[in-house]
């Protein structure tokens, strides 16, 4: 059986390329950035009203993360990338993915939480099958390191921990009370393990520094949002300032077994 990789015309990776900007251009706008608004209560800023949610600071990672997805668009368009086996596997996949965030920021602008959290999960798995078909490559061009292993761990990463704010913002609006103190407690723990988790991801795969970072900066904004104002939690701030520390120390430990690795010591 032929293991070749399949023949892919210019203008089949043109339509990826067109699916992958109308996704960020999607999102761009439902998330309230492309005109610099503040989000209030539009876009995710119905998240933030809830305990365990990041400070609206963190949406910024949005930005690199769009136009990370926009270089990607460009990049598996270019003749090795059109033909290459890797990209072939995944750039409907993440052509899915963008769609996926557009639909999801728009979900959540219109407070369907509910819907929003189904699709925020169908984002996550998406993310997830790119994942282990990229960790399963070894890449060889720097490019592809910093354009399509970079962009797609970072999304994963802060998807995660939106997904689950999304949660313990959906939760609540079941109107059921007795649901209100252990959604509370659930949420710092929740928000400790996803840390923990990435953590040793850091370790174990190509991905995990990447991953690391973008739950790392959404994890260091929910305990500062848990530290004061309205969604003051010491359960939450505790956890989550437990958790974005372990994310740096495997982070920076990371980055030095990669670094020494990569310089022969």
């Amino acid at each position: 059986m032929s293991t070749s990789t399949p023949q892919v015309s210019t203008t089949l990776a043109l339509c990826c390329a067109a699916l992958v900007f109308a996704g960020a251009l999607w999102a761009l706008l439902a998330h309230g950035l492309a005109f610099a608004t503040r989000l209030g209560p539009h876009g995710v800023g119905v998240l933030y009203a809830q305990h365990g949610a990041p400070a609206a600071s963190a949406d910024w990672i949005w930005v690199p993360l769009l136009l990370g997805l926009g270089l990607y668009a460009l990049y598996q368009c270019r003749e090795p990338q059109r033909q290459a086996l890797l990209h072939y596997r995944i750039r409907f996949l993440v052509a899915a993915a963008a769609l996926l965030a557009g639909l999801w920021l728009q979900l959540l602008d219109a407070r369907q939480l509910g819907a929003a959290l189904v699709i925020g999960l169908l984002l996550l798995a998406d993310l997830f099958l790119v994942l282990r078909r990229i960790s399963r490559k070894v890449l060889y061009t720097s490019a592809d390191r910093w354009i399509t292993r970079a962009t797609m761990g970072l999304f994963f990463g802060t998807t995660l921990v939106m997904v689950l704010t999304n949660f313990t913002a959906w939760v609540p609006t079941l109107g059921v009370e007795a649901l209100a103190r252990p959604v509370h407690a659930a949420t710092a723990l929740l928000v400790l393990l996803t840390c923990l988790a990435v953590s040793a991801m850091t370790f174990f795969n190509p991905m995990g520094i990447y991953v690391n970072l973008g739950a790392a900066w959404m994890a260091l904004w929910i305990a500062v949002a848990a530290y004061d104002g309205p969604r003051a939690s010491a359960p939450v701030a505790i956890c989550a300032t437990i958790g974005t520390a372990l994310l740096l120390i495997c982070l920076l430990s990371s980055v030095r077994i990669r670094v020494r690795q990569l310089t022969g010591d």
